[in-house]
């Protein structure tokens, strides 16, 4: 608990998180995401989706569907966030 608490003692000050107190639990903390750090997350989730583009379209065309397949099922079961319509630029692989 200490060392997540210095991560977000350091997310706050940057910026990145607010913490607050529970309406129900004032021994509890509750940790939001800012603005500024949606939009982090959001940069870096696309970075990392961009990335993945690149290694998929290095692949022989075969063997790019069942990766594909294999990825999404991986990402619906950590739920991970859907891209939002119109961003799959490789939809077609």
């Amino acid at each position: 608990p200490s060392t997540a608490m210095r991560m977000i003692d350091r997310l706050v000050a940057a910026g990145m998180a607010a913490r607050g107190v529970s309406a129900e639990d004032r021994r509890t903390s509750v940790i939001s995401l800012t603005k500024g750090g949606r939009r982090i997350v959001g940069e870096a989730t696309e970075r990392r989706r961009q990335e993945i583009a690149r290694i998929v379209e290095a692949m022989p065309p075969g063997q790019r569907r069942h990766l594909i397949d294999a990825l999404q099922a991986f990402t619906e079961a950590g739920g991970e966030p859907t891209v939002p319509d119109g961003s799959q630029a490789h939809a077609n692989w």
